[in-house]
């Protein structure tokens, strides 16, 4: 039998990618608006959407019970709530930058694991790696 959770999983890859670059966009927004006054700093919602993907997998569910969770999945653009940093331009451009390079090691954490997926079922196939 095979794990259910292989047949969304390079679906899940691609869209966690997608929503990286929509992250990337996102933060480059808003440092490029920290110093615009009123501007209000955006995020994306991705991963809290997973959840209930997480807890149906752990749960045991179905391949096809899965595969329409993951069909629910879309990275959101959301405005932040602002806190008590919100003024200070240099902490908010910290805050983003910080962002920006984390959201950048999620994108090539997850390009590095499509790559060795590739990788063995080349080697599965009897093609070299």
């Amino acid at each position: 039998m095979t794990d259910p959770i292989q047949g969304v999983t390079p679906r899940l890859a691609l869209m966690a990618l997608d929503a990286y670059e929509l992250r990337q966009r996102v933060i480059a927004n808003n440092i490029a608006n920290a110093d615009s006054v009123g501007y209000r700093p955006m995020r994306v919602n991705f991963e809290s959407q997973l959840q209930a993907l997480q807890s149906a997998a752990r749960s045991g569910a179905s391949a096809a019970e899965l595969g329409r969770l993951a069909d629910r999945v879309r990275p959101a653009v959301e405005f932040r709530s602002i806190d008590n940093r919100a003024e200070d331009t240099s902490a908010r451009l910290d805050d983003e930058m910080a962002a920006m390079v984390q959201n950048t090691m999620q994108y090539e954490a997850v390009i590095t694991a499509l790559e060795r997926i590739g990788d063995l079922t080349s080697l599965a196939l009897g093609g070299a790696a």
